[in-house]
């Protein structure tokens, strides 16, 4: 807080003794400047036209050298809060208000008609136990890697996101018009998906290992809603870590398991 306020003083002060600056300098100016004309003005004429000329040679000095560095200062700032509420800190991926965001209002927009999308939940395992015998830097390492592995393997998806502490969350559109192509497609890209997670992680000289379990819900843009598909991609995984199936597929309200 006091570090806030104190960054508020500093940028107002440096408004004032800027502005003050550029005022004075061009006050200066006009007051040689003024004199050299032959024609005597009456106090009250002077005063106009130096307060008209202050007003008019001014204000661009003012809006180059103050508003716009720190209007552009500020737009950055609000980029800066912008990306910290919609991703998350560690990984840098969307998190989950945006994975959701994207959901609700982008992602019914950007579906072919009649075309299928797939919503990946990707589930980690054994992913505590690495916390709890290798501290938590060894954890963040691991999901920081795991970020850079899917960013790989799904580099032509919409999207990726952390949605929990060991849970991500990936979205492919347009995969088929056909439905099971379209599932042949989204289980092939989670078996990839599969195969980066499974390789080891080395965190200094410890060779550390992760497991996943991969829910999909195949749709199309008339199904879009987030609360709904992300219900039953969760719920569809948490009936596969039960029956150890590490890729299942959501389909019209029945789980099929790979």
């Amino acid at each position: 807080m006091n570090n806030s306020l104190e960054s508020n003083l500093s940028t107002v002060q440096k408004v004032l003794i800027l502005t003050a600056s550029i005022i004075f300098i061009i006050e200066f100016l006009i007051m040689k400047v003024l004199p050299l004309f032959s024609v005597k003005f009456s106090v009250l004429s002077e005063a106009i036209i130096d307060a008209t000329l202050l007003t008019v040679l001014s204000t661009p000095f003012i809006y180059i050298f103050v508003v716009r560095p720190f209007k552009k200062e500020y737009e950055d700032i609000a980029k800066k809060i912008s990306h910290m509420e919609n991703h998350d800190s560690l990984t840098g991926l969307a998190n989950r208000n945006l994975f959701k965001e994207y959901i609700d209002k982008e992602l019914k927009y950007k579906i072919a008609p009649d075309n299928k999308c797939a919503i990946l939940l990707v589930n980690l395992e054994k992913f505590q136990s690495i916390n709890e015998s290798y501290t938590h830097l060894a954890g963040d390492f691991v999901l920081i890697e795991i970020a850079k592995r899917l960013h790989v393997v799904a580099k032509n998806s919409d999207i990726i996101s952390r949605t929990d502490g060991n849970e991500f969350a990936i979205i492919i559109r347009n995969l088929d018009k056909n439905q099971n192509i379209a599932e042949e497609k989204a289980i092939s890209f989670a078996k990839n998906i599969l195969d980066e997670i499974s390789r080891p992680f080395v965190y200094e000289h410890q060779t550390l290992h992760v497991e996943a379990y991969i829910a999909i819900r195949i749709c199309n843009s008339v199904q879009i809603k987030f609360e709904s598909l992300f219900n039953e991609v969760s719920s569809t995984i948490k009936s596969a870590r039960k029956i150890q199936e590490r890729i299942s597929v959501y389909k019209y309200g029945n789980k099929i398991s790979l």
